[in-house]
């Protein structure tokens, strides 16, 4: 962070000032997360995602609600967008607006674990050792070191 205030401080103030226009709280922790992303991100890249949330079928107030959940997630690549979006919404059934609602899963990588949690998820559902009010979503941000045990949990619980 303070090597972006001290390679362009008129930039970092513009950066702050956005960030407070999007909603904001400066007494937040993730106003400085937003705002390091933000003053990161150069206005044409900012845009770019933008457009690339849009074609995944989200509004701009939707996008500008996930950023101030997660600002990272307008850190993320197309390249991580787009796989994640045909995976979870086109090929699993995920409700789009509930994705945004969780920009986290943008953070996750694809191969190491939202494939394998999703094939996890279908097995389970095939079984019907789950069902879908456990979600997906909840499966995908459940931390890595207490997955195994958490999953293998499930039935004893009741939680499926």
């Amino acid at each position: 962070m303070l090597r972006i205030l001290m390679r362009n401080p008129k930039r970092f103030k513009e950066s702050v000032e956005r960030v407070k226009r999007i909603g904001f709280n400066p007494q937040k922790t993730n106003f400085l997360e937003a705002t390091y992303v933000m003053a990161s991100t150069a206005t044409e890249t900012w845009k770019h995602k933008m457009e690339v949330y849009k074609r995944c079928g989200w509004s701009e107030e939707e996008v500008l609600a996930a950023f101030r959940r997660f600002p990272k997630c307008m850190s993320r690549s197309e390249n991580k967008i787009l796989p994640v979006t045909d995976l979870l919404v086109q090929k699993m059934g995920f409700d789009p607006s509930a994705l945004m609602k969780r920009p986290q899963i943008f953070s996750f990588i694809l191969k190491k674990r939202i494939i394998p949690r999703c094939s996890v998820y279908q097995a389970l559902l095939s079984k019907g050792l789950v069902n879908k009010k456990l979600g997906m979503a909840q499966m995908l941000e459940v931390p890595e070191k207490v997955f195994p045990s958490e999953v293998c949990q499930l039935p004893q619980r009741g939680r499926c």
